[in-house]
């Protein structure tokens, strides 16, 4: 299997909604806020107005990742895909098309902010939610390409 990145599509916005509507449902933590069948249409609002890599196994969308300027929206896998790097390819590819980049993750979410770390990210701040739809306590993360650093990692 060889994993292709590639700019998202309006026909894949069906795949990445199901991708996110599963990690919502997998997260105990995580409140439902919004009904299910928004999550397709929330795909396409990010396709619209972010640049949207996907990750595609075997033709199939595993992944994706949105980044407006400077700032990652959105970075979700597939549970199937999980631990086989599709995550570093994503995020190692949205490196590579700036110089700096931030995003918030919750504080709940442990294991990202492991991943976001040994990818090289540090933390900038914590808030208590009040700021997010959710209201759940977040962080804010970034990574900076430095001089002695210009590989993705």
């Amino acid at each position: 299997m060889t994993l292709r990145l590639q700019k998202a599509t309006r026909e894949d916005c069906p795949q990445m909604g199901t991708i996110l509507l599963a990690w919502v449902d997998e997260t105990g933590w995580m409140p439902r806020i919004h009904p299910r069948d928004s999550y397709p249409v929330f795909a396409e609002l990010l396709e619209n107005i972010s640049d949207v890599t996907v990750a595609r196994l075997d033709g199939r969308v595993v992944g994706f990742i949105a980044r407006q300027d400077n700032d990652i929206q959105a970075l979700y896998v597939d549970g199937s895909a999980r631990g086989q790097g599709v995550g570093k390819a994503l995020l190692d590819h949205a490196k590579t098309q700036v110089e700096k980049i931030g995003l918030w993750t919750f504080q709940a979410n442990t294991g990202a902010q492991r991943f976001y770390r040994r990818e090289g990210f540090r933390e900038e701040r914590r808030t208590d939610g009040q700021e997010n739809d959710e209201k759940l306590p977040d962080v804010y993360m970034t990574w900076a390409r430095t001089a002695d650093r210009t590989d993705n990692g």
